[in-house]
């Protein structure tokens, strides 16, 4: 596995062209990583084609972007493989969106260093991250509510504390996070 911060520019220069400027932002709060696919490769008119895995680690408000809004996840998929194979010389097989990015704003310059690795089990990452899911998702009220409590982290459970918010509205955000059920407790 490798980072690829070309891909991730290409992709962006293309999605400046596109009129849904959430496909752009969701690239801006992104890394690439790039999986060679052992022994995967085919001959075309111009050569040998290589066969890659995509990883996109994006943050919270990201990855609530593309789960609420099926069209801009697509947008993104197709972007990047579009852009594969010409900055890489190889062609995408498989494409996963993932949360793997801590929250960042979006002013922060897309050339710049797409972020960092976050901590799932630091309360504050999965916070902000959470309130950036819920605001892409149009829940502003969740998120304005989450944002004045505090987390902490167990491995199947998440305890909400000093802030008034459902936890039904919580739980299928933090699935979608974590790639699995989490259970919400609030105290």
């Amino acid at each position: 596995m490798s980072a690829v911060p070309e891909l991730r520019r290409a992709a962006l220069a293309r999605a400046a062209t596109m009129r849904d400027g959430r496909v752009a932002e969701v690239l801006r709060r992104s890394i690439v990583h790039v999986f060679e696919r052992a022994g995967d490769a085919w001959e075309s008119s111009d050569g040998t084609v290589r066969a890659i895995d995509v990883r996109l680690e994006v943050d919270g408000h990201a990855l609530g972007s593309c789960e609420t809004f099926p069209s801009v996840r697509d947008a993104v998929i197709v972007t990047i493989t579009a852009e594969a194979p010409r900055v890489l010389g190889a062609s995408v097989v498989d494409l996963a969106i993932v949360w793997g990015v801590r929250e960042r704003s979006v002013e922060a310059g897309y050339r710049d260093d797409a972020g960092e690795p976050l901590d799932r089990g630091f309360g504050d990452d999965v916070k902000r991250a959470l309130v950036g899911f819920l605001r892409a998702s149009g829940d502003d009220e969740s998120a304005r509510a989450l944002a004045g409590g505090e987390l902490e982290i167990g491995a199947r459970e998440v305890d909400v504390i000093g802030a008034r918010v459902e936890t039904s509205k919580l739980e299928p955000a933090l699935a979608v996070l974590y790639g699995r059920p989490m259970r919400v407790r609030a105290r």
